[in-house]
């Protein structure tokens, strides 16, 4: 199960990025129910996707600022 739900999480960071070229963890955690970003990513690593970070800070909906890291596709 828990390979299942790794697979099916990877599988929407991998679309978000390639249709959106980037997506921050925030984004990732929010709209795409990725609920551990960096394994995702990790996973996507170990299948030959090339991703950077690069660190930004974003405000949330209820005005807190967080430091954010956004992967983007190379």
């Amino acid at each position: 199960m828990q390979e299942t739900l790794n697979a099916s999480q990877s599988a929407r960071m991998a679309l978000a990025l390639e249709e959106l070229g980037s997506v921050s963890t925030y984004e990732c955690r929010q709209p795409l129910a990725i609920y551990c970003p960096p394994a995702s990513k990790f996973d996507l690593l170990q299948q030959d996707h090339r991703i950077e970070t690069h660190w930004q800070s974003i405000e949330t909906d209820c005005g807190q600022v967080h430091r954010v890291g956004l992967y983007v596709l190379r």
